[in-house]
């Protein structure tokens, strides 16, 4: 439980900086098929905050250490969605991570028990059984066309 907490507060602590990378590079060093990539969102409870985005590569830093996703990147909260494109991104398997942070306050609000008290997501809508979910479970395959990725935020408490 600590840990599942420990992940999740860092998952929500996601600052957000400019898009470090617009097209990727194959091994030849070739340029790689990049498509677009949209992220919506949905269920969120409320317009307050914004919605944080984190597209990890690997499940290295999957879901404690946003600072190692490939892209990042901040929506805003309209009717209780939100939607957050994410151009030129490379051919191959992800996982993208969401937050809703409700007050911005760049970190994780928590209950007493250490449950996160603002909404969190995953692609797939992958569910964890006593912490966040595995990483194969949120992965998902974005090839050379757009794609759009529905996410339902979810709200432990």
């Amino acid at each position: 439980m600590r840990a599942w907490t420990m992940c999740m507060a860092l998952i929500l602590g996601i600052t957000l900086a400019a898009q470090a990378e617009t097209a990727g590079l194959s091994e030849g060093n070739s340029p790689a098929a990049v498509a677009s990539l949209t992220i919506e969102i949905s269920g969120l409870r409320n317009d307050h905050g914004e919605v944080k985005v984190a597209l990890f590569q690997s499940r290295d830093g999957f879901p404690s250490h946003p600072e190692k996703a490939f892209r990042r990147a901040t929506a805003k909260i309209s009717t209780d969605k939100a939607t957050c494109e994410l151009p030129g991104v490379p051919g191959g398997d992800y996982v993208v991570s969401v937050i809703h942070d409700e007050n911005q306050n760049d970190r994780v609000d928590t209950n007493f028990f250490g449950l996160p008290a603002e909404g969190v997501g995953v692609s797939n809508n992958a569910k964890g059984k006593f912490g966040p979910p595995a990483f194969e479970d949120a992965r998902f395959h974005h090839g050379t066309e757009n794609k759009i990725l529905k996410i339902r935020m979810a709200y432990l408490l």
